[in-house]
């Protein structure tokens, strides 16, 4: 079974994200479409998930949590932030360069990248690792090895 981010988890992530890259002022924006965006990688119809693997469930929470604006600052961070944790929580780490996450973040604001697309870019560039790791360790690997992607998504 997969591990999915809580809203709350989400919540806090959008936060740390703010105070370590700066970048604008925590809140939200709009409840409903939060809830919306956290939720929507583990939707199901007639007991099947609506994203169809663990990759598609990632895009879903990039492009939803980009997409959706549910917070005052912080969107494009917290939808890469909670796509590549998501990812590193089951068993799957995301090897690569800055810029192409960057572009791959603001392709979907600017040319609508749409959810297949960014699976598809995940599916490339992820490799299995060990399943279970904690969320703590999950942010720690993603602040070590990607934080330039994100300051650069908080200008």
């Amino acid at each position: 079974m997969y591990r999915f981010l809580t809203l709350e988890e989400v919540t806090a992530d959008q936060l740390l994200l703010l105070e370590r890259y700066g970048g604008g002022f925590p809140g939200i924006l709009n409840q409903g479409r939060l809830e919306s965006a956290v939720y929507a990688p583990q939707a199901t119809f007639s007991g099947e998930f609506l994203h169809n693997d663990l990759f598609a469930m990632a895009a879903a929470y990039l492009t939803y949590l980009v997409s959706g604006h549910a917070f005052a600052n912080g969107n494009k961070r917290i939808g890469l932030s909670s796509a590549l944790r998501f990812l590193y929580v089951n068993g799957v780490i995301v090897r690569s360069d800055d810029a192409a996450l960057v572009e791959l973040v603001l392709d979907v604001i600017a040319h609508g990248r749409d959810g297949e697309a960014v699976a598809e870019f995940f599916r490339i560039h992820g490799e299995a690792t060990e399943s279970g790791a904690s969320l703590d360790t999950a942010t720690e690997w993603l602040n070590r090895s990607y934080a330039p992607a994100l300051q650069k998504l908080a200008e």
